[in-house]
């Protein structure tokens, strides 16, 4: 695991700078604090392109020195994040004659790319984010894994190319222009977060999950190279498919407990981090040291279940407790990380979560990703409960919504009122604009008063719906909903929102977070199962409780899914009123033009006096004035200069 680097100009006859290279590795020390290692291209007039990366040792502590070569010398590489399968590629690669001078696992890549081409990234299974530079043929590859664990972004123009695991690392090399991006912008207000490829910074783009760019001389290529395969699966039992899954699941797990320092769990009580509590024990992992963290208020609290599961199997179970506090520590720290706003606090608990851990660890294994591969979002449910619900009569459906929109409001852990009133709202739209609207921050309603007249000319006739329609087109036109549904919310929900907040928390503290739920053997094994054995009639994760009915207390068998998330309305009513109300309308955001002052005051009015739960709406405004002071008014710490726009 570290932070990579690396600077592209398309001018031979130019050198790449290593002072500005240095630069972008200091700017994400923390990432990598164990080792520092760059490459300048070889030759005495061509050095046109540089690779710089920060090392956290994992695997092989003494010889996993990077940018890592082959042979000759011809083909170089750095690599953030792991290859779990590498023992296996490397003993193939070696029957096939290839010699290697580490233990490392980045190693495997620069001679899977000689014997493969650019299908090597096909053969890994893994969280990565690469790049490679072949210096015979003067090609840069850019790989992410096929979900996006690990960020790889870049700013690109006429001159040559820079990419970075961070935006802080982007910003240091001082050569990009601080404009925002106002669809980005437009899809944060929607979703919470902004929508790959784009950032909320209109030059810096995200490579795609599950795709390279290969840049050759001044052209360059996004590949696809790989895809979901919903269609393909056999109509075996439900016997069968449950002893598969379990294999399968288990398999993953075994895989991502390759290291050479400790590692943990982040235990939630929740299905999924039981189950990985549960089958590390049945692999004899002794000591497993398990953390997580509670709540004074039980609609949110987990504490007891998480418990429960630790002394069970016998876990060295640590627990923090927190209050509104937290936020105003770890939220500022956590969007200089990520280095864009985020609306999700979440992730706020998730660097305290982290900061806490690495006190005893260095890796933990969390269960991010589990409901999107095995359907355990209540959003599945609702579209089921519409499909019964339209049938009833419209004068019906009429006179149920209005008695649901005057039931009082409710701050606890996503209440009746709350789900009942967005349901019914809902349930009258196709089902990709019901999905959106169910999980949406601001409807569109919503925006047209929230956005300045001159903000919403920029945006012109931009509609956030078209990352949804997006993704949906991606897929053959006979796929199943509820696959349809599981892939447009890991490509957006998992892929922009979760995965990065769990990179970026974790790596501040220089920790590593593996997520075996998306582990590349158990994704495409998840797709071939039948949908209705994924989420049964109004049961979500159905075979996968099924799986683990005799493995797990029963009580977490049984629990409905609750998230991880803290009472933040209550506490934004309250004991965080001051602190967000003064970031926002006392924010230089306000003074930007963006945004419609006036509507941002009725929003926290309608919230104190609980005539609506705009606890999440508050919480993206926050984020957004807190990202909009640092990086675009006062210029981000990591740069030299908050003035930028230099050219390569």
């Amino acid at each position: 695991m570290c932070g990579i680097c690396g600077i592209l100009h398309f001018d031979e006859q130019k050198n790449v700078d290593i002072s500005i290279l240095k630069k972008m590795c200091d700017a994400m020390i923390y990432r990598g604090p164990d080792d520092e290692g760059t490459y300048i291209q070889n030759g005495e007039k061509n050095k046109n392109i540089g690779l710089g990366m920060r090392r956290l040792s994992i695997i092989d502590l003494q010889t996993g020195h990077q940018p890592i070569h082959n042979e000759n010398k011809s083909i170089w590489t750095i690599c953030n994040g792991e290859i779990y399968n590498f023992p296996e590629l490397k003993n193939d690669l070696e029957i096939k004659g290839h010699k290697f001078y580490t233990n490392s696992d980045t190693e495997v890549i620069v001679h899977l790319y000689e014997q493969y081409g650019l299908d090597f990234v096909k053969k890994l299974n893994g969280m990565f984010a690469i790049a490679l530079w072949d210096e015979n043929n003067k090609k840069l590859v850019l790989a992410r894994d096929i979900f996006g664990i690990k960020p790889l972004l870049y700013f690109l123009n006429s001159d040559g190319i820079v990419f970075s695991s961070e935006i802080n690392s982007l910003l240091a090399s001082n050569m990009i222009k601080k404009e925002i991006n106002t669809e980005a912008m437009d899809n944060y207000f929607s979703f919470y977060f902004t929508c790959s490829p784009e950032t909320m910074f209109k030059s810096i783009k995200k490579i795609p999950a599950a795709h390279m760019m290969v840049f050759h001389g001044k052209e360059n290529k996004l590949i696809k190279y790989w895809e979901p395969k919903f269609l393909i699966y056999e109509n075996f039992s439900e016997k069968y498919y449950t002893e598969k899954l379990y294999e399968t699941i288990n398999g993953a797990i075994k895989r991502q407990l390759i290291s050479d320092v400790p590692l943990g769990v982040f235990l939630s009580g929740g299905l999924d981090s039981t189950t990985i509590v549960a089958m590390m024990s049945k692999l004899n992992v002794s000591a497993i040291k398990t953390f997580s963290i509670s709540f004074d208020d039980k609609s949110f609290d987990e504490s007891e279940d998480a418990k429960l599961v630790a002394d069970m199997y016998k876990t060295q179970h640590k627990d923090i407790k927190v209050g509104p506090d937290v936020y105003i520590k770890y939220l500022p720290k956590l969007i200089h990380h990520l280095g864009e706003p985020n609306g999700d606090w979440t992730s706020a608990l998730e660097l305290c979560l982290s900061e806490f851990a690495k006190k005893e660890v260095t890796v933990i294994l969390s269960g991010t990703g589990g409901d999107e591969i095995l359907a355990g979002y209540p959003t599945i449910t609702a579209y089921k409960l519409a499909k019964i619900y339209k049938k009833f009569p419209k004068l019906f459906r009429s006179l149920t919504n209005n008695i649901v929109n005057k039931l009082p409001v409710s701050m606890s852990n996503i209440s009746f009122d709350y789900k009942a009133k967005r349901f019914a709202s809902g349930t009258e739209l196709e089902l990709l604009r019901a999905h959106m609207y169910w999980k949406e921050i601001f409807t569109e309603d919503e925006k047209e008063k929230l956005y300045s007249k001159d903000f919403k000319s920029n945006l012109s006739n931009y509609n956030s719906f078209s990352v949804f329609e997006r993704y949906s087109n991606e897929l053959p036109d006979k796929t199943d909903p509820t696959n349809l549904l599981l892939y447009v919310d890991s490509r957006t929900f998992l892929g922009d929102c979760l995965l990065p907040h769990v990179d970026a928390s974790s790596m501040a503290t220089s920790l590593e977070v593996r997520v075996p739920f998306l582990d590349k053997e158990l994704v495409e094994f998840a797709e071939t199962i039948p949908v209705h054995l994924k989420h049964n009639k109004l049961t979500t994760k159905y075979l996968f409780r099924k799986t683990v009915k005799d493995l797990l207390p029963k009580r977490i068998i049984k629990k409905k899914k609750m998230g991880f998330s803290a009472p933040l309305s209550k506490w934004i009513k309250k004991d965080l009123y001051n602190f967000s109300r003064e970031t926002v309308l006392d924010s230089n955001l306000m003074k930007s033009g963006f945004l419609n002052k006036n509507y941002i005051s009725e929003i926290f009015d309608s919230h104190t006096k609980n005539k609506k739960d705009s606890g999440r709406q508050i919480q993206a405004l926050v984020s957004l004035a807190l990202w909009y002071n640092e990086f675009i008014v006062t210029g981000n710490p990591s740069t030299p200069s908050s003035r930028s726009g230099q050219v390569l």
